[in-house]
C-alpha cells in the first residue's frame, strides 16, 4: 500500500515537472510566426502586385506598403521596449528612398521581413505575446492592404 502511494506521488511530481518544463518553451498567444508567413506570402506576390508591369497606382501602393511597414515598426519597437532585458534586440534601420520604385518596394518588404523575424524572436524569448492590440492592428492592416491589391489585380 505504501509502495503504491509513493509511486503515485513520484509519478505526479514527474508529470507536474514535465508539464512545467514543456510550458516554459511554449509561447502563450504568440502569433509572430503567422505574421512572418503573411509577409512571405506578400513577398511571393510582390512581382505581380507591386511591379512596374502592373504600374496601376504604383506610387499609391508604395505609400500603402510604407503605412503597413509603419504599423509593423510600431509593433516591433513597443514589443522591444516591453521585453525583458535579455530579450531586447537592436533596432533595425529603415530603408532609404532610392528613387527607383521597384527597389524601394523590395527594400520595404525586406525591412518588414527582418522586423517580423526579430518580432518572432522577441515573442519566443519572452514566452508571451507582448502587445496584442498592435499585433491585431497589424493583421487588420495587412488583410486590408492585400484585399485591395487582390481587387486591383485579380489575376495575381
Amino acid at each position: 500500500m505504501f509502495g503504491n502511494k509513493a509511486l503515485f506521488v513520484i509519478g505526479a511530481l514527474l508529470a507536474i515537472s514535465c508539464g512545467l518544463a514543456a510550458s516554459a518553451a511554449v509561447c502563450k498567444g504568440c502569433s509572430g510566426k503567422q505574421l512572418a508567413k503573411s509577409l512571405d506570402a506578400l513577398d511571393g506576390r510582390r512581382k505581380c502586385w507591386l511591379s512596374m508591369d502592373n504600374h496601376v497606382l504604383l506610387s499609391f501602393k508604395l505609400a500603402v506598403l510604407n503605412g503597413v511597414a509603419g504599423v509593423l515598426e510600431d509593433l516591433y519597437k513597443k514589443s522591444n521596449e516591453l521585453s525583458r532585458s535579455e530579450c531586447k534586440t537592436e533596432v533595425i534601420p529603415d530603408c532609404a528612398p532610392s528613387g527607383d520604385t521597384d527597389d524601394d518596394i523590395e527594400c520595404v518588404i525586406d525591412h518588414m521581413k527582418k522586423m517580423a523575424n526579430a518580432y518572432v524572436k522577441l515573442e519566443e524569448c519572452n514566452g508571451e505575446l507582448l502587445d496584442p492590440e498592435d499585433l491585431n492592428m497589424m493583421f487588420r492592416v495587412m488583410a486590408g492592404s492585400t484585399a485591395g491589391w487582390r481587387v486591383v489585380h485579380p489575376t495575381c
